[in-house]
């Protein structure tokens, strides 16, 4: 917060107001597969929507939601609730490594995304391995969508992942460095709301 001058949220939120263009698409990662039921959690997947709906409302997005084929169906049940238009679409990604890059490349083939977010779309250590709250490892049930991380960086997106679920909050520490870096560039940022207005009014504005 100090380092951003304003709360971290509204500071993300400033950043897609300034990156959403109409018709940009937008990916976001969710679908975590739990155990012992083996099937996707409901926070991420609900979240997810809430934005994707935010950002065809406001900025006429074209969001992607990118998921296990666990979470698809309740990602369309939960798109008809939100009445979301069909320039939503969601994505199956697959759970086997040596699938996973060919299915990343025919995903960006759609075209570069103007923000990538995930949401409770988990991530593996550095050997490879997914692992639950519990320390279990759970690599079999999730998505590989990982890789798209991966792909994007190659590419030249400036991309740093959190890991805190297998690291506790040394897993922040590169995001928190990038961001610390990135708020000390030059920069011509705008505000879409007055700095004066109540926080309330600040969100209504966004």
């Amino acid at each position: 917060r100090k380092a951003t001058g304003e709360p971290l949220t509204m500071h993300a939120a400033q950043t897609l107001v300034d990156a959403v263009k109409p018709g940009d698409l937008v990916y976001i990662l969710t679908g975590f597969v739990l155990l012992p039921h083996k099937v996707p959690e409901m926070d991420g997947m609900v979240s997810s929507m809430l934005l994707a709906r935010a950002l065809v409302l406001a900025f006429g997005a074209k969001p992607i939601i990118v998921c296990p084929e666990d979470s698809v169906q309740a990602v369309k049940n939960c798109a008809d609730v939100l009445e979301l238009p069909m320039s939503m679409g969601v994505q199956r990604f697959t759970k086997d490594v040596s699938r996973a890059g060919d299915e990343a490349d025919a995903l960006l083939a759609q075209g570069m995304p103007a923000a990538v977010i995930s949401i409770e779309a988990p991530g593996a250590n550095d050997v490879g391995v997914y692992h639950n709250a519990g320390g279990l490892d759970v690599s079999a049930l999730e998505a590989k969508s990982v890789v798209l991380w991966e792909k994007l960086r190659a590419l030249g997106v400036n991309v740093r992942l959190c890991d805190v679920w297998a690291k506790g909050g040394q897993g922040g520490l590169a995001l928190a460095e990038e961001v610390l870096h990135l708020c000390e560039q030059p920069s011509e940022m705008t505000y879409a709301y007055p700095l004066e207005e109540t926080l309330e009014n600040k969100i209504t504005m966004i």
